[in-house]
């Protein structure tokens, strides 16, 4: 008859205490996971912004956030186009554009505009769907964090994206979330035949009362908090744009030209601080219809968040203005009822929240010119104009310039060709020009970045960064510094896409579980966050992911 010996029972609880031991510390990894993670952008939030309101803003989320959380103050995109569907597409690929490839927010291919996230194979669900219209995440190269928590828990993690812009929605979803944005014909939010049939039932009861309508008439007033911010440019400047009706001047009424609202309404109201208002709404019930933060399978959700407003309050008044101030006055108050609503409805503790920006903002030639500082307004149009001119004296036989499409003008390339020139002699030719013209700083050409030629300089690695072979055009333009460079047809008192710093720094700040509070000096890039996020998520990055885990800035270094 077998006997187990002494040695067979020693190991035999051995292997038993190592299984308990195996087991409690996946328990304690479980635990310290979140069980919803919040990664929410403030469109437009320079850092210089942040750092004139710490101290100002009350008590609100933002400012809870940056006493009890690691804010990163010298966090910057190493990249030169600081648009909004570049920098929505790094936070959510941890890729730089020229991998992830969402250049700008629009550019060209084949000879025809191409907007960020059209894709003409999907509509919108119950609203007729424009031209050029955002419906899909197609021209996005490069997986996304809510890719890989999605493909690392069998699908069964929930990610959301919701925004007033598509893009701000679409990019940070990635290809396997779902997301919805403003509609600003109807007011609602919506979504796309890409991602659902249909609409979901607590979609239905959320809009079955129209809240879109509520603000209808109200005005958006000056807060009290203003008083603290004596060095913001005050109301009614000459150079501040009245968006439809809205006016320069506090209080701002939201009207409709008739009775009833109208397209109009919904826009303004999108440039108003009741536009995120209404989003942080849209928000809670999205958490409450989804059940985000309450897996059953016991895996984190997602839920992407882009605020829209900050960004269209300091392109219509420019970021030094009262009234981009008192936005983020009442944005921090917002933030703040929505962690709240977070901790009732989830609880804090099992939430990490990262807060960033997808591009800072330059302050209004105006503004500038009155601090003797050296500024303008270039004129694309113009500019393309009087290049093509030039370009018909040098090689005769008219345009050679198709498009300019911000950073980079498009050349005619088999009109060059059918003429038996150059293209690198054009190229050169018209960059020679360009780099003559008052308020440009660099002109890079097609054939200086496909064959290496650019200096090994800081500014020489961000074009390259922001450079994409298939869709950008033959001339990469940066303006001076402080100098205003529109898009398309884009006349606003302020505006940004710069490799300066203004543009590029920007807030990351976290605050959760595994987070070590604190302020961080050290230069570190927005491409880090994805890396960082992924490791409290315990999931691998996303391929072409390019940064590093901010390990100072978590507990126990881990």
């Amino acid at each position: 008859m077998f006997r187990p010996t002494k040695t067979l029972a020693f190991l035999f609880v051995f292997v038993l205490l190592w299984l308990s031991v195996a087991q409690a510390q996946t328990g304690q990894a479980e635990q310290r996971q979140p069980r919803l993670v919040v990664l929410l952008m403030v469109d437009g939030l320079a850092q210089h912004q942040l750092l004139q309101a710490y101290g100002r803003l009350g008590k609100g989320g933002l400012s809870r956030m940056l006493e009890e959380g690691a804010w990163f103050t010298d966090a910057h995109y190493g990249y030169a186009t600081t648009f909004t569907a570049a920098g929505h597409a790094t936070v959510a690929t941890g890729a730089y554009p020229y991998r992830h490839g969402l250049i700008a927010n629009d550019w060209m291919e084949g000879g025809n505009r191409v907007y960020c996230v059209e894709d003409p194979r999907h509509k919108y669900l119950g609203e007729p769907t424009p031209d050029h219209a955002g419906t899909s995440p197609k021209n996005l190269r490069s997986s996304t964090l809510a890719d890989q928590l999605r493909l690392g828990t069998g699908l069964l993690a929930k990610v959301v994206g919701v925004s007033i812009k598509d893009r701000g929605a679409i990019l940070p979803a990635g290809k396997t979330g779902t997301a919805y944005w403003f509609n600003s014909r109807s007011g609602r939010f919506i979504t796309s035949s890409y991602y659902r049939p249909e609409y979901p039932d607590w979609w239905q009861v959320f809009h079955r009362t129209n809240p879109q309508n509520k603000w209808l008439n109200s005005e958006w007033t000056r807060s009290e908090e203003t008083e603290l911010f004596p060095f913001a440019v005050p109301e009614g400047r000459d150079w501040y744009l009245d968006y439809r009706g809205l006016g320069t001047r506090f209080p701002f009424r939201l009207k409709a030209k008739s009775s009833e609202p109208d397209p109009d309404y919904y826009s303004r109201l999108t440039r108003t601080p009741f536009g995120d208002q209404y989003l942080l709404e849209f928000a809670q019930a999205v958490v409450t219809g989804e059940e985000l933060g309450k897996n059953r399978a016991g895996i984190p959700d997602l839920l992407c968040i882009s605020l829209s407003s900050h960004d269209y309050v300091n392109h219509l008044f420019g970021p030094e203005s009262i009234q981009a101030f008192d936005q983020l006055v009442k944005l921090d108050k917002q933030i703040g009822d929505f962690l709240e609503f977070l901790n009732k409805s989830v609880g804090l503790g099992n939430v990490l929240v990262a807060v960033t920006a997808d591009h800072g903002f330059a302050p209004s030639p105006e503004y500038l010119k009155t601090l003797r500082i050296d500024t303008g307004r270039l004129d694309t149009t113009r500019l393309l104009a009087d290049l093509n001119r030039y370009l018909d004296e040098r090689f005769g036989g008219g345009a050679y310039v198709r498009a300019w499409w911000n950073p980079t003008f498009y050349l005619d390339l088999p009109k060059i060709r059918a003429r038996k020139l150059s293209p690198a002699e054009v190229e050169t030719e018209a960059a020679r020009w360009l780099r003559a013209q008052p308020g440009i700083a660099h002109v890079c050409t097609r054939s200086q970045l496909e064959n290496g030629q650019l200096p090994a300089t800081d500014m020489a690695r961000k074009v390259i960064r922001s450079w994409c072979p298939m869709r950008s055009g033959e001339l990469f333009v940066i303006g001076s510094q402080y100098w205003y460079l529109p898009s398309e047809g884009d006349v606003t008192a302020a505006t940004h896409g710069s490799p300066y710093g203004y543009d590029t720094n920007v807030p990351i700040v976290l605050l959760g579980r595994s987070v070590k509070a604190g302020r961080y000096p050290g230069k570190v890039d927005v491409i880090d966050l994805v890396p960082t996020l992924a490791h409290l998520l315990s999931i691998t990055p996303p391929e072409d992911a390019e940064g590093r885990v901010l390990i100072e800035a978590l507990e126990n270094g881990r």
